[in-house]
């Protein structure tokens, strides 16, 4: 019997974004380019799941230790640039200590891969952490490398949105808040969720899953995300697109 498919927020993401780059990534499986931003992120998501495994943010030099052996070097152009990221990550982690040290609930979960079914599909998810706060309310909590946004993107609320599903689904418990952590600008937020706002976002995540398993041509969208996608190289439509203007 074959496996059903399990689609993240990730997958659902980037075919959302391009199907033609859903096609290069999941169908044809070709192989993706490191990316610095992509290490470094890895790097500090790493760091931050031992720090709450032992315990949490309270010896900074041992978190700093901790960074140094999570570190991943991949994608850095030179040895300078990978030394200027890591210089960077290092102060991203103290003013985590500084300011968040004292405020935290107790993890749960960290780095928790989970799957559950909405509908006739099944939905999947590795979640950076799950807090239980004093008066037992959960919060999901989504670690951002880069800086907070003027405007939470349509990408971050369905992720969380799946999140909270599968949080429901396995655990029993409905979390009370859901937050995306923007290590660069040592920024919180957390977005406020109503019953039939989740609902809408999983239907609309739904409807993707949807037209995704219905498309036969997998058809390439062009925009600015064409200039550091993984499979440009392979892909004639973006190839040809003239320069999009600002």
């Amino acid at each position: 019997m074959a496996r059903q498919p399990q689609y993240s927020p990730s997958r659902l993401g980037t075919y959302q974004t391009c199907p033609r780059q859903y096609w290069f990534q999941y169908v044809r499986k070709l192989p993706r380019r490191a990316w610095a931003n992509q290490s470094f992120g890895i790097s500090l998501h790493r760091t931050l799941q031992q720090i709450h495994e032992t315990g949490g943010p309270q010896n900074l030099e041992d978190g700093l230790s901790t960074l140094e052996a999570s570190w991943t070097g991949a994608g850095y152009a030179t040895r300078e640039q990978e030394a200027e990221a890591l210089s960077r990550g290092k102060d991203l982690l103290a003013q985590y200590y500084a300011d968040w040290s004292a405020q935290e609930g107790t993890p749960i979960l960290l780095e928790k891969r989970m799957s559950a079914p909405y509908k006739n599909v099944m939905l999947l998810g590795i979640i950076d952490r799950v807090d239980r706060h004093a008066d037992q309310s959960l919060e999901i909590i989504d670690y951002k490398s880069g800086r907070m946004p003027e405007k939470i993107g349509a990408a971050t609320i369905q992720q969380l949105a799946i999140y909270h599903h599968l949080i429901q689904s396995r655990l029993d418990e409905t979390p009370r808040r859901h937050s995306i952590h923007y290590l660069s600008s040592n920024a919180r937020v957390s977005l406020p969720f109503s019953e039939r706002a989740l609902e809408d976002v999983l239907e609309g995540a739904y409807e993707t899953i949807q037209r995704l398993e219905a498309d036969q041509r997998f058809e390439t969208r062009v925009d600015r995300h064409c200039d550091y996608c993984d499979y440009a190289r392979y892909c004639e439509a973006a190839q040809e697109a003239p320069p999009l203007e600002d």
